[in-house]
């Protein structure tokens, strides 16, 4: 038999003291242990709250499994039967949010039933009431700890599932920033691909326009000097042609001067030229 420390029980003797107990109150509860199944059922089922953990069961399957409960609990207790059927009813609580202080409220109803039935069974037998009595408080602390303990764990079992999921979705959200990284990377290097392609075209296309540069900066050299000689003889061609004009000016004031001598002697002549008349006429009128 195994069974959680407690202070109720510090060794085995007493476990084995107090399994007696519950067997000489399961004697006089026995003949109405379908009442008390029942009136646990009825308990769950008026609470707002224990009622969620009746969801989906089928009534009187839950009331015999009560039953059987009870049975076990009150009547084997060292069997140890009782402890799985406590922890399934304490999942469905659990699972359907209904607090374990409503669980507990049920179960005091049942004690209470317990109690009146001690009572009503003892009569004036108060040695035998006291001790009946003591021992339904201690199998409700028992139950009040293995209600916690099964809350207990049914939140450990929460909690690390919460942890999980929030660790998966944790693993997934850097999994996708992975993904989401590497596709970036991918494009990154694409696009630093074509930029290299585009830089190297710029590169082609600045080699050709230095090479076309430096022609042309050797024809502009060419020019140049062509230009240089065609200014040396521009420069000759003017000085020649100052030169030239400087000498038709002097042809031109020469020329000039030519014209007032022939003006004069043309005119000289047509003198000599009257002279020359009146003497023809004077040699006809003489007959010289």
């Amino acid at each position: 038999m195994t069974m959680p420390n407690h202070a109720i029980f510090r060794n085995e003797r007493q476990l084995q003291v107090f399994a007696e107990e519950l067997k000489q109150l399961f004697v006089h509860i026995r003949p109405r242990i379908g009442e008390l199944a029942r009136l646990f059922a009825e308990s769950a089922s008026r609470s707002p709250e224990s009622n969620r953990s009746l969801e989906g069961l089928d009534y009187e399957a839950f009331i015999a499994g009560a039953e059987q409960y009870l049975c076990e609990l009150y009547g084997n207790f060292p069997a140890m039967k009782w402890r799985p059927m406590l922890q399934m009813h304490c999942h469905m609580m659990f699972k359907n949010g209904v607090p374990m202080s409503a669980g507990m409220n049920d179960r005091a109803e049942v004690n209470q039933m317990v109690n009146a039935m001690v009572f009503e069974a003892c009569g004036d037998d108060r040695d035998s009431l006291l001790k009946l009595t003591r021992t339904v408080t201690k199998i409700a602390i028992v139950e009040a700890e293995q209600h916690a303990i099964c809350y207990a764990e049914e939140t450990a079992r929460q909690v690390a599932k919460e942890r999980e999921d929030q660790t998966s979705a944790f693993d997934k959200s850097i999994r996708q920033l992975a993904d989401d990284a590497v596709a970036e990377s991918l494009i990154c290097q694409n696009d630093a691909r074509q930029t290299m392609d585009v830089a190297e075209g710029v590169l082609g296309k600045t080699f050709e326009v230095a090479a076309a540069s430096e022609q042309s900066a050797i024809a502009m050299r060419e020019a140049a000097q062509t230009a240089a000689g065609l200014i040396r003889a521009i420069e000759t061609a003017r000085s020649e042609v100052q030169s030239a004009a400087l000498i038709a000016n002097q042809a031109a004031e020469k020329t000039e001067e030519a014209v007032t001598g022939s003006k004069a002697l043309s005119e000289n002549a047509k003198s000599v030229e009257s002279i020359l008349g009146l003497i023809r006429d004077i040699a006809g009128q003489t007959n010289l």
